[in-house]
């Protein structure tokens, strides 16, 4: 089994990416958090990846246990500001897990239903006080005929760590639910309904203060695609999106999206998708914005047979978790190299660009969420060795920065962590 080059990330965004999908990440309501960031994966390996895996059988049930373990040192837990004492620590995390599933639901899915529970343990050898247990649980059902293919998606995750906007250490609850549907109307055209619900509950954590509640989001999406078939390669697709946010504390909001997608096959070394379209909301008190650019973009170039090429871009909207009256537009990229030699020893380096530009959703006097711009950019190589189709070990360092601007501004960091990583699926 070909094993990700990336190290392991334990929360994907808000967006469901099911099965012909191009992301939804679009109209995502928030930023999640991350202890380490990850760069884009190769569409070929995630296509390959359940296909490959080995499970252990019984009868109709396949289950796949997991283990993923980090040991680092990190130079600012908390994110604190350049010009503050920043707390270093040594940090280990645990990370057990097990994937059941029955019917087809590796590779072509099929009818099937799975459950995949992984459960994280956060040691922190000095300040102990930031111990957690994380958990993320994801239920997954599809049902297939001739024409017509449905999935659900439940999930719920807690995880603490380090969220970007915030600047700081921060506990955060997830409760995602999505269901994606498509229907063939003939060999060439084909349309899709997908609808999802995500509640985010966050509080920034400190050790030497009360802790902060942050801005809590309930969004619902419903999106429409009407899709053709051009050629065997090209796949072009047009429709609007519908949303709705209630925030708490803050102005409510509804939101539009008028969306163009294509997907591009060039060959198995080569390909793309991506989404363009305009944003439109309207905020609780009357204000409203738009049109606005949104988009998003990903690639793959196998350019030899052991190095590959991932990229993202990507435009969207979301609320901001340290403003009660604010939103920005998030603007990025990210990449990832990886090169493979002698079979078992992988390199791996990756990195990204995000650059956040906040509005107000109400009108009020004053900086409250009109000025603040914030520049980030981090990146981090990874050397590993894949002992066998099972097992794979390395190290990795990663480096992040921001420069916040405003009158509102947030914290200006930067941040340094390395240390090793174990993974094995048994």
């Amino acid at each position: 089994m070909d094993m990700s080059f990336s190290l392991p990330a334990t929360l994907s965004c808000a967006t469901l990416v099911l099965a012909g999908l191009v992301p939804s990440g679009l109209a995502q309501g928030y930023q999640a958090v991350s202890q380490l960031e990850e760069g884009p994966r190769s569409f070929f390996d995630s296509e390959t990846e359940d296909t490959l895996a080995k499970f252990l059988n019984w009868g109709a049930l396949h289950a796949r246990p997991h283990a993923d373990l980090k040991a680092y040192y990190d130079s600012n837990l908390t994110l604190n500001d350049k010009d503050l004492p920043q707390e270093e620590d040594f940090v280990w995390r645990i990370s057990p897990g097990i994937l059941l599933g029955v019917g087809e639901f590796r590779g072509e899915k099929g009818n099937y239903v799975t459950l995949d529970y992984t459960m994280t343990g956060s040691i922190y050898t000095k300040y102990d006080d930031y111990n957690a247990l994380d958990h993320n649980a994801e239920f997954r059902a599809g049902w297939k005929t001739a024409k017509f293919t449905a999935e659900l998606l439940q999930s719920y995750v807690t995880e603490n760590g380090k969220q970007i906007e915030a600047g700081s250490f921060v506990d955060q609850e997830v409760f995602l639910t999505g269901l994606a549907t498509k229907y063939l109307i003939s060999e060439k055209s084909f349309v899709e309904l997908n609808g999802r619900q995500s509640l985010v509950d966050s509080e920034a954590i400190y050790r030497d203060a009360p802790n902060d509640d942050l801005t809590s989001v309930n969004e619902w999406v419903a999106e429409a695609w009407y899709n053709y078939k051009l050629s065997e390669k090209l796949t072009l697709g047009a429709g609007p999106t519908l949303g709705w946010r209630d925030i708490v504390p803050g102005a409510n909001q509804t939101f539009q999206q008028g969306m163009l997608k294509a997907g591009y096959l060039a060959s198995q070394k080569l390909a793309f998708n991506g989404a363009v379209g305009v944003h439109f909301s309207q905020f609780q008190d009357g204000e409203e914005i738009g049109p606005k650019f949104v988009m998003e973009f990903g690639g793959t170039w196998k350019a030899m047979e052991n190095s590959q090429v991932s990229l993202n871009a990507y435009r969207r909207d979301q609320v901001a978790l340290t403003d009660d009256y604010g939103n920005y537009f998030a603007t990025g990229f990210s990449a990832t190299y990886q090169h493979r030699f002698r079979e078992k020893y992988l390199f791996t380096i990756q990195g990204g660009y995000e650059n956040l530009d906040y509005y107000a959703t109400v009108n009020v006097p004053g900086p409250d969420g009109d000025d603040r711009n914030d520049n980030y950019v981090w990146i981090s190589p990874v050397a590993a060795l894949q002992i066998d189709d099972r097992t794979m070990v390395g190290a990795f360092y990663q480096y992040r920065d921001r420069v916040s601007k405003g009158d509102d501004a947030g914290s200006d960091f930067d941040n340094h962590q390395f240390g090793l990583f174990a993974k094995y699926a048994f």
